[in-house]
């Protein structure tokens, strides 16, 4: 699954500050790299194809002459647009949205769907479908999706031949109504495939010391391992316990970790949490899936 170039110079997907264009990271290059890393990320749940037409596909629209416009006006940092503006020589581009519509169009059907989330949101967040809310309206995927509502840069079509994709997804034992759920953590899945990909690739480009060190300390120490990352966690949540006021909306938080603590002994399946605004959900189920993960290994 190669990208054949259509316009006519050189496209690019990152400058580099106080550098010439030459030095520049091509968008091919990045698109490939995405592209292995998010296959990678995405083997372990039979996903890998999908992944590699996400990585593929995800900076479509940085083959646009406003994109590409941008980064040259704006070549003395490096770039990597991740908000919309009205205006292509303003601010910066959104070069998320054509290829949202590419692999909605090419794939198609609810596989088409899925991917154009992921590609939609890679730099702002997973968008809702559709609102019922006008000032919201704008930024979901249905909006978005449709050109006579939302315009974007022109882009020259890619040369792309895109594989055949099937689901890894299996029949639950309580039937249809579980399947909504199932492609909506699937969707999850692929976009934290994408977006971490995407980051940890173009970090390799920006700020290569950086990530020089990221694998030398992985070389060294290697990445740690969940007993270490929920005595770390234990600790950091002991701390912000003895700090905390003795107020109702405290003592609900440590509840909540409570209980998600103790529904760490349970088998393996698909947990939820509905927790309030402000109630303690991210440490809570972070606290839940390392107690989980240590009770029940054969689920990493």
């Amino acid at each position: 699954m190669t990208l054949s170039k259509k316009t006519s110079g050189e496209q690019y997907a990152h400058t580099l500050a106080n550098r010439p264009s030459s030095d520049w990271e091509p968008l091919c290059a990045h698109l490939d790299k995405v592209a292995s890393s998010a296959s990678i990320f995405a083997e372990p749940f039979g996903a890998q194809l999908w992944g590699e037409v996400l990585g593929r596909c995800h900076d479509l629209g940085k083959l646009s002459d406003d994109f590409q416009y941008y980064l040259h006006s704006h070549g003395a940092i490096s770039v990597d647009a991740g908000t919309e503006s009205d205006d292509p020589h303003a601010g910066h581009v959104d070069h998320a949205t054509y290829g949202a519509r590419y692999v909605a169009d090419m794939v198609g059907k609810v596989a088409g769907q899925l991917l154009a989330f992921c590609i939609a949101g890679h730099h702002t967040g997973l968008p809702d479908e559709t609102s019922s809310v006008d000032l919201t309206q704008r930024s979901t995927l249905r909006y978005k999706l449709n050109a006579s509502k939302y315009s974007i840069s022109d882009v020259l079509a890619p040369n792309l031949v895109l594989p055949t994709l099937t689901s890894p997804l299996k029949p639950s034992a309580a039937g249809q109504d579980e399947f909504p759920f199932q492609l909506a953590f699937f969707t999850r899945m692929l976009f934290s495939c994408l977006v971490d990909a995407d980051r940890t690739r173009a970090e390799e480009f920006c700020d290569p010391d950086k990530a020089s060190i990221r694998r030398l300390l992985e070389a060294v120490q290697g990445r740690p391992s969940l007993a270490v990352l929920n005595d770390q966690l234990d600790a950091s949540l002991q701390k912000k316990q003895e700090k905390a006021e003795s107020t109702e909306v405290n003592r609900q938080r440590a509840l909540v970790l409570q209980h998600c603590r103790d529904a760490a002994h349970l088998s393996p399946g698909f947990f939820s949490l509905n927790v309030p605004t402000g109630g303690g959900k991210t440490l809570s189920s972070l606290a839940f899936g390392l107690d989980h993960a240590l009770t029940e290994p054969r689920i990493i």
